[in-house]
């Protein structure tokens, strides 16, 4: 069975402010101009670089934590002591103030096969004017016949450790990445860290191809005819 995403939830991302989606193998998404459709496709692809590199490299892409942030969101940030205080009150101070700011979160519940089901969110608050911390961060995996395992993080520690290992991570990271050295974990990071997105360009497709492989798909469709050809 492929991997199937069964529902997505979005929350205080760009324009969408509180989404939840039931998908289908076949789902097309449709609405005038404006009402979202290119936010909620950029949220996936948020994800996956986030899972896949560094969430502030993902931010400055969009601009900025408050560039990212639904604009509909009017909580402010975590604020910090300048100087910043050592780790330990700085720590104390992030989860007494995580749910009290704005935060964007996204949850997945994905399915790899009829007995094996991942629930994996995770939230990204603003901290100060600039910075960020992944405030929370839960993958639960489902087995038929066998117990659930998970892990869960707050504020860069863990809360629920990963099974077996012991890994370091900092509050501006995702904890799936290191956690993908379990077999149980493995297949949600790489479904995820996968996903690949497409604005197919009339133009591109009208203009003589190169030869290229046809392995992969580029983003504006550019190589469509070789891709086709290895079907």
């Amino acid at each position: 069975m492929i991997p199937l995403i069964r529902m997505l939830q979005i929350q205080n991302y760009k324009s969408l402010a509180s989404v939840s989606v039931e998908l289908d193998p076949l789902t097309v998404i449709v609405g005038p101009n404006g009402s979202g459709k290119s936010n909620f496709i950029d949220a996936l692809a948020f994800v996956q670089e986030c899972v896949s590199g560094p969430v502030e490299v993902a931010l400055k892409k969009r601009g900025g934590i408050w560039q990212t942030l639904s604009k509909l969101e009017s909580r402010p940030p975590i604020k910090l002591p300048h100087p910043v205080p050592e780790k330990r009150i700085m720590q104390e101070m992030l989860d007494a103030s995580v749910d009290k700011v704005a935060a964007m979160g996204f949850r997945f519940v994905l399915n790899f096969h009829e007995d094996l089901e991942a629930d994996y969110a995770f939230e990204i608050a603003p901290v100060d004017w600039y910075g960020f911390v992944v405030s929370r961060e839960r993958c639960v995996i489902r087995s038929r016949g066998e117990e659930s395992q998970l892990f869960q993080v707050r504020n860069g520690q863990f809360e629920i450790p990963v099974p077996g290992i012991a890994p370091q991570i900092v509050p501006d990271r995702l904890a799936l990445f290191a956690a993908a050295a379990i077999d149980t974990f493995r297949p949600v990071y790489e479904f995820l860290s996968s996903m690949s997105f497409y604005s197919i360009s009339p133009d591109a497709l009208r203009e003589p191809q190169d030869p290229d492989p046809g392995f992969h798909l580029k983003r504006d469709g550019g190589n469509a005819a070789s891709v086709l050809r290895t079907v």
